[in-house]
């Protein structure tokens, strides 16, 4: 099934599931492309480990809990 908006974007679907759009400027969007954009956006942004703050003990400290 195909469905166009008075935008100018065409869209394609396949068993009821969008796999293909384009747009008015003639840019393409394949259905992996729109996923990622999604994911991109719930996702939000992510810290690098290095920016991550962790506690530095030194390993005597689990030697202790060992023992008890």
């Amino acid at each position: 099934m195909i469905k166009a908006t008075l935008v100018g974007r065409i869209t394609v679907y396949h068993h009821a599931e969008a796999i293909l759009t384009y747009t008015k400027d003639g840019k393409i969007s394949p259905l992996s492309e729109q996923i990622r954009k999604k994911q991109r956006a719930k996702a939000g942004t992510f810290k690098s480990a290095s920016d991550i703050e962790v506690a530095v003990r030194p390993l005597s400290v689990y030697d202790q809990f060992l023992q008890e």
